[in-house]
């Protein structure tokens, strides 16, 4: 299903009078309250240097700042963090509350979605609620959650996490009553929609199948549609796959009958009466029968709003209104969804502007950085733009792998300051036949598109040259001091520092001995483990794991299996009473390979010393 928005898009609070559920529930179906509500806009989430700040729709600074994060406003509310923690401020910037917990979600019917780390149980947060005021309303004891929709959330609940039918999804009411879900088959890795139109999507991945439900929780449709997406004025986009593994799209009701046929590669949520859906690899435009209002002639398209929808063609962003014509011309280099009558759009790589429906800006390109230079008495407005090619080309230069195909660089995304995050990682092909096999990261990367300038990810350091510090200390064999690690290997070995603390430490390194071996070293805090290390339960098993403890701290050995018996890692983990860990260990194809470099893999381990 495509994603129909790739950018922050303008937040506005709702004032005036709403309906409680007592009097929804009385309404006639399909009858809308008269909707006598003003919309006031939000202050707007800017970024200049390393800090946050708001401006109004003019231009000015809202609210000042600076935050070192900040979130956009929902509901009046917007989570930002200063040095002394983070915490919650009204439109005005006023702090409301501290916030205790990570919000994982933006308050939605006045509950926030948070996010519990569950003791030393890394990788698995718990999920619970809090009220505007900050207080737990719903304890956080769900693996995952939904925001709060038409007075209702979704939780998921683990009965038996070890068991495989161990696992149950409530329904949630703002006070925090609960109904179990019956009749469905999940897991731990079930994904849920929340409410819209009354009708709420379960849909568990390992059962590739989706479940429809009302809105008291019983189950409309199960086990016909693979997916099924959000409804909007009584369509939904859902998909089903063919007999010969084709994925194919169209729409149903609320009661999950079919009512547009299934024959599109791909298609977004209805507008009012028109609705974007792919073939040939274009997009076009139909109305409610599936008539086609426009044929398929965009080389990209997001969902309407507010009557009208963002389309690509010729590489430019422009808006068409649900008759196909084209109400704003295409100029942008990316464009979100209309809110309020604004949307946002970009203006070359990484200017970022508003425009309203006539396509008039709002706020100008890169107006409030211009507004901030202003005010500082200076005329220097010039822009270092740096390409996403460019920035790709900076770290495999970075990392002395500009020739060697065997590694790839790709933007990840945009950050909220718009700069390139960029993954670099390797890939190891275990079976020739088959192309299976895995990859291995390198590093996560942030370039500023104006300055050129690299940072890694985790960290923030700059990073302004490759530096593994590498020093010989036994004749044919390499001494690699990390950041709190040091280790020993053949010189012949293949090894990739990555994780870097700086420009000349790092706190990982692989070993490559071998075609389908690899060793690993990490080291770094107890609270931040790499995911190479953590199970991922979509493919993967962990069928071993024993404790024990020693004078320095914590020891877990543990071992994971790949479900389709391609790969077997195991880890030993030492975790310091410092609060510091380091992590070693393998990974390999088969026993057999593990046999044939087992030694070097222990000479490897024992080399491994703590600084």
């Amino acid at each position: 299903m495509k994603r129909l928005l790739l950018l922050p898009v303008l937040v506005f609070a709702l004032t005036g009078c709403g309906l409680d559920a007592s009097m929804e529930d009385q309404m006639p179906q399909n009858q809308e309250a008269a909707d006598t509500r003003t919309y006031t806009p939000a202050p707007v989430l800017v970024k200049e240097s390393e800090a946050y700040q708001y401006i109004n729709n003019k231009g000015e600074v809202a609210i000042e700042g600076p935050f070192q994060e900040a979130d956009y406003f929902s509901e009046g509310l917007a989570r930002v963090s200063t040095e002394e923690g983070s915490y919650m401020i009204n439109e005005k910037g006023k702090k409301q509350f501290d916030l205790k917990y990570e919000l994982a979600e933006p308050f939605s019917d006045e509950r926030g979605l948070i996010e519990v780390t569950a003791g030393n149980d890394q990788g698995f947060p718990r999920y619970g609620y809090i009220n505007k005021k900050g207080s737990i309303t719903i304890n956080p004891i769900y693996y995952t959650a939904t925001s709060f929709s038409e007075n209702k959330a979704f939780g998921l609940f683990a009965n038996n996490a070890e068991n495989e039918d161990g696992w149950t999804v409530h329904l949630l009411n703002k006070s925090g009553e609960t109904k179990e879900i019956e009749g469905l088959r999940v897991g731990n890795t079930t994904y849920m929609l929340p409410y819209s139109e009354g009708r709420a999507v379960i849909m568990p991945n390992q059962y590739a199948h989706a479940y429809l439900l009302d809105e008291k929780g019983q189950i409309i449709s199960r086990g016909i549609y693979n997916e099924i997406s959000s409804f909007h004025n009584g369509l939904a986009p859902a998909m089903k796959e063919t007999d010969n593994g084709e994925q194919k799209w169209g729409y149903i009701d609320r009661d999950g009958n079919e009512v547009i046929p299934f024959e599109y590669t791909e298609a977004s949520e209805f507008g009012e009466n028109a609705a974007f859906v792919q073939q040939d690899g274009l997009w076009g435009i139909i109305d409610r029968k599936g008539k086609w209002i426009q044929a398929p002639v965009y080389d990209d398209a997001y969902a309407f709003s507010e009557g009208l929808g963002a389309v690509n063609t010729g590489g430019l962003w422009g808006f068409v209104d649900e008759k196909g014509n084209m109400a704003i011309p295409a100029q942008f280099a990316d464009a979100g969804l209309f809110q309020s009558g604004l949307a946002q759009v970009f203006v070359g790589e990484t200017n970022a502007a508003y425009i309203n429906s006539k396509g008039e800006y709002v706020i100008e390109p890169d107006g409030y950085a211009a507004l901030r230079l202003e005010e500082a008495g200076t005329d220097d407005k010039t822009q270092h733009a740096v390409s996403e090619e460019e920035a790709v080309q900076r770290i495999r230069t970075l990392l002395a792998i500009e020739n060697q195909d065997e590694y790839f660089v790709e933007i990840d995304h945009l950050d909220e300051g718009s700069n390139y995050v960029i993954h670099a990682y390797g890939l190891t092909i275990l079976d020739e036949e088959t192309g299976e096999g895995h990859s291995f990261t390198l590093g996560y990367y942030v370039v500023n598109p104006s300055t050129g300038e690299v940072r890694d990810f985790f960290t923030g350091e700059t990073i302004s040259e490759y530096k593994p510090d590498y020093s010989t200390e036994t004749e044919g064999y390499i001494l690699f001091n990390g950041g709190d690690f040091t280790a020993e290997f053949p010189e012949e070995y293949d090894a990739y520092p990555s994780y870097s603390y700086n420009d000349e430490s790092f706190r990982m390194l692989t070993v490559d001995p071998g075609e389908n071996i690899h060793f690993f070293v990490y080291s770094g805090s107890e609270d931040d483990t790499p995911d190479d290390f953590i199970v991922n339960e979509s493919f993967e098993t962990l069928t071993e794991k024993e404790k024990d403890y020693g004078d320095v701290g914590q020891v877990i050995r543990y071992r994971i299996d790949a479900d389709d018996g391609s790969y077997i890692k195991t880890f030993e983990q030492t975790l310091y009473k410092d609060g510091s860990q380091i992590i070693v260990g393998l990974m390999f194809d088969s026993w057999d390979t593990y046999n044939q470099y087992k030694s070097q893999y222990l000479d490897f381990k024992k080399s491994v010393k703590k600084r």
